[in-house]
């Protein structure tokens, strides 16, 4: 927070900025949720696994990728 609010300059509102933060954050987990889901489910994983969901799920994907696996 400290690195982040050094970059901010004095005429930024502070509050209009960590509006900004928050939607983007929440933009990206929303993004992330759709790119996840259809994997866990192609994959046939639980998803009430929770947040490990997501390491098991990513390596498979880039498995089945198949440029990945030719080098």
């Amino acid at each position: 927070m400290t690195t982040y609010g050094s970059y901010i300059g004095q005429g930024e509102s502070l509050p209009g900025t960590a509006l900004k933060v928050m939607f983007s954050d929440i933009l990206v987990s929303i993004m992330a949720g759709l790119a996840i889901f259809p994997a866990v489910f192609a994959f046939g994983f639980a998803p009430e696994s929770g947040p490990p969901l997501l390491f098991f799920t990513i390596p498979m994907v880039f498995n089945a990728m198949p440029l990945v696996n030719s080098f």
